[in-house]
């Protein structure tokens, strides 16, 4: 190649300028290309010559990084607690099913015989669920029951879960513990639907919870119970029901008075009917009942059911005592008419015969408690002028208590798959509520004049002297 300005070989093919005169080499675009204005490169913007390239990639968060980021947020919100609290309930709910489940083994060996640990458990969950009074639906027929004694367990069970959840963070007033409590409805309603949803017996007779059903009740006794357990926190719960008796006892002193002579009356009842019951089954043992295949299994399995239905039995022996009728048997559907065998229990009508003389003794319950309610009412009565109000309240009290309780208690089967019907072994609520209000009326009225009378006699007894 020859230098265009001087004449000189150039043996180097790839120079740019001639070694001689430094004259450039290249055509017109290599000459414009090779002008470099360094004034403008040097003082512009250098970064596009000398920085490295740079990407904007940001860090992703690992799946424990996520995790973790949700439980802190639950537990500043203090949902993570409520959660806790659920749980433990519901583990007290499934040994409460567990005991169940035990009971009816030891009463019935055949019962499940062969069975796998999987079916074990899912008679727990089925029992424990309905504990809580969630239908239990047997191949098309829904069987409800409420053992309020068992209902009991799991509710003292969920106010200590809360209790140990809330040990570290206690609420501050009762607005905040009332809040706190109704929260444990969410994720104890939720886990007894999953539990009613996956464990169950399926096949040609399947068997199973209802899973509808114990997401409303599950959420219902969550938020009772979790109430509960949160308020006794702040305030110990017979502390709390005085101070509500006493705005009532500010707001009229004849309510407040009915209302604690009600509720002496239900004590004393309720008393009276455990110690009924005690006698039962201490006259039933003596007169040789059961038989002799009855042994230590059937002991045990006995006792787990008083322990679980004893309420029951107490409210049903009540109802008995005050005259009300039970009602025991099933009505199917037949032709669009619910015909079937409804029999009724009363002392008056025993299943369309007469009662054994030895149920009169029963009678002795109402009048004991009735009149000792009275008697109590006039003794405290602050104005003996106002007897009426203070008798009419306690009698309110007592027939609505009782048949709250009855209703809530029953025992009810009903077909859902295999036509309409239903039966029960249950309180007659109209009959339950009439009796115990007019007699514990007509009895608590006798308690008063007979307080009345004693102090009389009491203030007479000097002025004989």
């Amino acid at each position: 190649m020859r230098c265009p300005s001087c004449g000189s070989d150039v043996t180097d093919d790839q120079a740019v300028f001639c070694p001689r005169c430094a004259a450039p080499l290249g055509t017109e675009e290599g000459e414009a290309t090779a002008r470099i204005d360094v004034d403008e490169v040097t003082s512009g913007d250098t970064s596009v010559i000398d920085a490295p390239p740079t990407t904007d990639a940001i860090d992703e968060p690992s799946p424990g990084e996520r995790v973790a980021a949700v439980r802190d947020k639950l537990e500043h919100t203090g949902w993570l607690d409520v959660a806790s609290a659920a749980g433990l309930s519901f583990l007290v709910l499934l040994v409460v099913g567990a005991c169940l489940v035990l009971a009816a083994k030891l009463d019935f060996p055949a019962l499940g015989a062969g069975a796998d640990l999987l079916a074990a458990f899912n008679s727990t969950v089925i029992a424990g669920l309905g504990a809580l009074g969630i239908a239990v639906v047997i191949d098309g027929l829904s069987v409800s029951a409420l053992p309020l004694g068992a209902l009991g367990v799991i509710g003292a069970g969920t106010m200590w879960a809360v209790r140990s959840a809330l040990r570290d963070d206690p609420p501050a007033d009762l607005a905040t513990a009332v809040r706190w409590g109704i929260r444990v409805a969410v994720p104890f309603g939720l886990l007894c639907f999953f539990f009613a949803l996956v464990f169950r017996f399926r096949g040609r007779h399947p068997v199973s919870a209802d899973a509808g059903m114990a997401l409303v009740t599950g959420a219902f006794w969550g938020a009772v119970f979790g109430i509960l357990g949160a308020v006794r926190m702040v305030e110990p719960l017979h502390s709390a029901a005085g101070r509500i008796l006493g705005g009532l006892r500010a707001r009229d002193r004849a309510w407040y008075e009915g209302a604690a002579t009600g509720s002496v009356m239900v004590v004393v009842a309720t008393v009276l009917g455990a110690g009924a019951v005690l006698l039962w089954a201490i006259v039933a043992l003596a007169g040789g009942e059961p038989d002799g295949r009855f042994g230590v299994g059937d002991a045990i399995a006995y006792l787990v059911y008083l322990a679980a239905f004893l309420p029951n039995v107490i409210v049903a022996i009540i109802t008995l005592s005050l005259g009300a009728s039970i009602d025991v048997g099933a009505k199917v559907d037949l032709g669009g008419r619910l015909v079937g065998p409804m029999r009724e229990y009363s002392l008056a009508s025993w299943s369309r015969g007469d009662a054994d003389p030895i149920l009169f003794v029963l009678l002795l319950i109402p009048i004991t408690a009735c009149a000792a309610g009275g008697f109590f009412a006039r003794r405290r009565a602050s104005d003996p002028s106002s007897m009426l109000v203070t008798l009419l309240t306690a009698s309110a009290v007592f027939a609505v208590g009782l048949t709250l309780v009855a209703a809530v208690g029953e025992l009810r089967f009903a077909g859902v798959v295999k036509g309409a019907g239903y039966g029960a072994v249950a309180p007659d609520l109209i009959s339950l509520f009439a009796f115990a209000f007019f007699a514990s009326g007509i009895l608590s009225f006798g308690g008063w004049k007979l307080a009345e009378s004693t102090s009389l006699l009491h203030d007479r007894l000097p002025q004989a002297r």
